[in-house]
């Protein structure tokens, strides 16, 4: 059985210099690299330079030739688990391609928005949700987002690649960038595959983490090697062609009205209980069983009680480590 516990995998690669175009090879050897995220389905897509042709497959042996960008993609499958749901996804006339991690919680209710622009679904996925809300929306279409995730988008009419992070950044995307080719993946073990990317320990974050506290690993957007990052958090950045990077910030916590102002702290109570039971009741959304983990805090404690109300059949985990 799985849960909802949403663990896809997204990779990439974009070229800025005709002397590093990367190999079918070399795009399937990162998405192997985190097959562990997504056991039920696989795909890359591989754009060729100078053509307009683009090749999807699984295996290395189903294209031939390089290209100045590739994506990858390592399902684990939680909405509309047909094969409608494989990506990288492409839109209608292949301009737009996509990749997503995580789940758009409320992508029914952007669905319902989107076609009554008069936007037309192939499937019943969050993703295709997603593809069409930038094609409406634009980089706009983030903060719409209410969910968790890291996208990966290819706009080949603009030739720009577009990646995306969760308003808290959930979800992780890292990234390796210099003036000759953008490395991009799930995780780091998937950089490592394709020979630009450097491998230089960063000793002041292993000291932070190792010698300080746990919370100073996302304290910043550094990892535990030098010059690999991590796509900042409600943000997007946009990469072109020659290079040239916009990092944009959809959302802050601070731009939020301060409820303190106007209510009581009976009313805010009230407040919690209704937004804690709607956050919950949206990540219920799934066409698989959902589970929840018990640690024995009163945060799980609260959500699993608030699930079985809404689904008596919900399945509940512990986790023993045997060491104590």
């Amino acid at each position: 059985r799985r849960t909802a516990k949403i663990m896809c995998g997204i990779c990439g690669y974009m070229s800025f210099s005709d002397e590093a175009l990367i190999s079918p090879e070399t795009i399937c050897r990162m998405t192997d690299a985190i097959k562990h995220r997504g056991p039920n389905d696989s795909g890359c897509a591989l754009f060729q330079a100078g053509t307009d042709q683009a090749l999807t497959f699984k295996e290395p042996g189903g294209a031939s030739g390089c290209g100045r960008v590739a994506l990858g993609h390592r399902r684990l499958s939680i909405i509309d688990l047909s094969s409608l749901g494989h990506q990288p996804l492409s839109s209608a006339d292949g301009n737009l391609w996509l990749c997503l991690n995580g789940e758009i919680y409320n992508y029914i209710e952007l669905r319902e928005t989107l076609e009554s622009y008069g936007r037309q679904f192939r499937s019943k996925t969050d993703t295709e949700v997603a593809l069409q809300a930038y094609k409406q929306w634009g980089p706009d279409c983030f903060n719409r987002f209410n969910g968790m995730w890291s996208v990966a988008l290819y706009d080949r009419e603009k030739n720009q690649i577009i990646l995306s992070r969760d308003r808290f950044g959930k979800k992780p995307l890292y990234y390796y960038k210099n003036d000759r080719v953008l490395v991009f993946s799930s995780e780091i073990k998937s950089l490592f595959q394709c020979a630009e990317t450097p491998r230089k320990p960063n000793f002041r974050k292993i000291y932070n983490y190792a010698g300080r506290h746990y919370r100073y690993v996302d304290w910043d957007c550094e990892s535990f090697f030098e010059e690999i990052n991590q796509v900042p958090r409600s943000s997007l950045m946009i990469i072109n062609a020659d290079g040239s990077t916009d990092t944009r910030v959809y959302w802050s916590l601070h731009n939020e009205p301060l409820l303190t102002e106007r209510h009581s702290e009976r009313d805010l109570i009230e407040i919690l209980k209704c937004l804690l039971a709607d956050a919950v009741k949206i990540r219920l959304r799934s066409d698989v069983p959902v589970g929840t983990m018990l640690s024995g805090g009163i945060d799980s404690a609260s959500i699993t009680c608030l699930a079985a109300n809404i689904n008596p059949g919900l399945l509940t985990f512990s986790s023993v480590t045997g060491d104590g």
